[in-house]
């Protein structure tokens, strides 16, 4: 979870240190600038000395600080006002897809399936029509647990840039992630049946599994991007 949230405030810590830096040699140049201390006045308010260190310099820090606090908790706040409309968006959708999947012969569907199988197949065109109708989706599929016995003809894949626990793909269609109505390379292509992944969401997808709709609350990298959704 940690890891998580580091990695994905990562943009706003630059922000911070890029903006504390620049406050840091603005303040010095200003010093530079400032003429030589008064002789009849070495502790007037215009004074390097007297910018560069004091109230002065205590009193921009505290308002420097109190900006990003706040500019921080504005962004938290409308990062989770948009996965809030987001959820209420697809949340409602993934039970109907799941049942309209099992009607159409999901349960039958395994490694030795044809990728001609006409069940399949359906299955496929239905994810395709599901996604043209629901442009806020960007992909559906579906998954199963792996079996012990999965791994004698399937190793699990390298977990470079992979965290979080496998899992395999059963059905998930081709997918024009890039909007320009066209299929193109191994990323939009059609999902061969079994292929291993890794998902974060561990909680959530065994809910799932047990009939719970959920929601992972962690993003997940794979081959096909950065990902959060119901699950």
């Amino acid at each position: 979870m940690g890891q998580a949230w580091y990695e994905y405030r990562i943009d706003y810590a630059l922000f911070t240190i890029v903006f504390l830096v620049g406050h840091s040699s603005i303040l010095s140049r200003v010093r530079r600038a400032m003429p030589p201390p008064s002789t009849t006045h070495p502790e007037s308010s215009t004074s390097p000395e007297a910018i560069g260190s004091g109230l002065h310099t205590k009193l921009s820090f505290c308002i420097l600080v109190l900006l990003l606090i706040g500019g921080f908790i504005a962004v938290e706040t409308a990062d989770r006002v948009q996965r809030s409309r987001m959820r209420q968006q697809v949340f409602g959708i993934a039970p109907t897809y799941a049942a309209e999947l099992q009607q159409l012969g999901h349960a039958n569907i395994d490694e030795q399936t044809s990728p001609d199988d006409p069940q399949y197949l359906g299955m496929i065109e239905a994810q395709k029509r599901w996604l043209s109708v629901n442009p806020q989706v960007t992909d559906i599929y579906t998954m199963r647990r792996i079996r012990e016995s999965d791994l004698y003809t399937r190793p699990l894949p390298e977990r470079e840039n992979n965290d979080g626990h496998p899992y395999k793909i059963i059905v998930d269609s081709e997918t024009d992630y890039s909007g320009d109505g066209k299929i193109e390379g191994v990323r939009e292509s059609r999902t061969e049946i079994g292929e291993i992944f890794y998902d974060r969401s561990v909680e959530q997808i065994e809910q799932a599994f047990r009939g719970t709709t959920t929601f992972g609350n962690q993003p997940s990298v794979d081959r096909w991007g950065v990902w959060a959704g119901p699950t």
